[in-house]
């Protein structure tokens, strides 16, 4: 495939988090995620759990850099805290967070994601997780004691 298929496929991907059912036509049977055997069921579950938490969730793709069958797409989301995410329940707390997707796409189809995102900026937000400074500072002050 072209490296501008490819790319196309990656954003459509992306994307598609926020509506599942659209993943259909472009994951593969045997996608794989972090390394690990899923499939477009599994991914399916993982994204609803994450669109019941967070219903409101807007992608926005910031950049898509594409070589051979690899296609790496930097994104950012918000959305607002209005369910129970992570057996965390609801804030009602506007969030943001941020993203690197790397892709491998065979056949016009994603076959494997490597995703990291900024969870603990999300969990700072939401209350869940005290803010990095703060963390450190208490760090600090037992050093010093």
């Amino acid at each position: 495939m072209s490296l501008e298929k490819n790319k196309t496929i990656a954003r459509r991907f992306v994307e598609g988090w926020t509506h599942p059912d659209t993943l259909d036509e472009i994951v593969a049977d045997d996608y794989v995620e972090g390394g690990q055997q899923q499939s477009l069921d599994i991914l399916k579950q993982n994204l609803a759990r994450h669109l019941a938490g967070l219903p409101d969730i807007r992608v926005v793709v910031e950049e898509i850099v594409a070589e051979g069958d690899n296609v790496v797409v930097c994104w950012k989301s918000n959305g607002t805290h209005t369910g129970e995410w992570l057996g965390i329940p609801a804030t009602g707390k506007e969030v943001e967070w941020k993203g690197i997707s790397h892709l491998r796409i065979v056949d016009g189809k994603v076959a494997d994601q490597r995703v990291h995102w900024t969870v603990l900026w999300m969990l700072e937000q939401i209350g869940a997780v005290p803010p990095w400074d703060e963390i450190v500072k208490q760090a600090q002050e037992k050093q010093q004691t």
